[in-house]
């Protein structure tokens, strides 16, 4: 699944937003992007580039991998993979 990035959204945003398009889930169901990323550093690769950054970053995320380039997230499903599990359950 491929998708552009938004005109104003943040690389990470648009991860995210891939992600939940291609498994349906539901945002606030992934595990915390920066939890297991550093968000800051895959904006500031993307964002401060200009053209000038790199091609093409690929990492692992919610079962998933996630390929960005200068405008463009492409999201597959690994199968085999650990997706987390977040609950609402009050202790």
């Amino acid at each position: 699944m491929r998708r552009s990035v938004r005109p104003g959204e943040s690389p990470t945003e648009a991860i995210v937003r891939a992600v939940v398009d291609k498994t349906g889930r539901c945002p606030e169901d992934l595990r915390p992007f920066a939890d297991s990323i550093d968000a800051d550093a895959v904006d500031d690769l993307f964002m401060r580039s200009s053209g000038n950054g790199p091609q093409e970053l690929t990492l692992l995320y919610e079962g998933c991998q996630v390929t960005v380039e200068e405008d463009m997230v492409r999201v597959d499903e690994v199968p085999g993979t650990a997706r987390s599990v977040r609950s609402s359950v009050d202790e």
